[in-house]
């Protein structure tokens, strides 16, 4: 095989770059890292076969929240995939509500043209503290929620269930809420032609396996 030589010509502070041959049959991927890696521009975050071979056209997304950072790989490759970290995170799947635990590289399972979805933290969370500062409700009051998740590192992504005391899940009530270490309130109005009796109200943390339950009674 021809050995690749790309002409580079330093220009100021940057450098131009020719690459002096047709890119059609060429191995892409490596070119690229490494011309970027000759700048100093270089991957936080890696994926490869288990046995450290690439993968063409594997997909790393991230997003930035504070101290967390959301991770996503897509493309055409089914089979396991090594994720390797700059450094120690605490990895959740958010797909599998699977706890990886604290590690600097993780291997999962990925599917052809579907996204896989983790939560990189820099350490495990405490459980969404939920408090009701409500004593008597009746029906047609409104219950008033206090949220918030101690010592979170970021925005952290809740959803809220309820269900009556007849068993009955409220889609109304269903709701998605961003909430960190600050005291957050969320407003529940009952109606008058609600049933009385025993509530609950269900708070789930998206990035870890906790969850937290409160009840409350509602009279006629």
């Amino acid at each position: 095989m021809q050995q690749l030589r790309p002409l580079v010509q330093t220009v100021c502070q940057g450098r131009a770059v020719l690459l002096n041959f047709s890119v059609a049959n060429a191995p892409f991927q490596p070119l690229v890292e490494g011309l970027l890696a000759a700048s100093g521009v270089t991957a936080k975050i890696t994926a490869c076969r288990p046995n450290g071979a690439r993968i063409p056209g594997l997909e790393i997304t991230r997003w930035r929240n504070q101290e967390i950072e959301l991770v996503a790989l897509l493309g055409d490759h089914d089979g396991e995939v090594t994720v390797h970290l700059p450094d120690s995170r605490h990895v959740y799947d958010l797909k599998k509500h699977l706890t990886l635990g604290q590690v600097e590289q993780f291997t999962t399972q990925v599917l052809p043209h579907r996204a896989s979805f983790f939560a990189l933290l820099p350490h495990s969370v405490a459980a969404p503290r939920m408090n009701s500062p409500n004593t008597n409700i009746t029906l047609g009051d409104t219950v008033k929620l206090t949220l918030s998740i101690p010592a979170a590192e970021g925005n952290h992504a809740l959803q809220l269930s309820a269900t009556t005391p007849h068993g009955d899940s409220l889609h109304g009530f269903q709701q998605n809420l961003i909430v960190n270490r600050q005291t957050q309130t969320v407003h529940l109005p009952i109606a008058h032609n609600d049933p009385p009796g025993t509530w609950t109200v269900t708070i789930a943390d998206l990035y870890s396996p906790e969850r937290v339950t409160t009840a409350f009674i509602v009279d006629e």
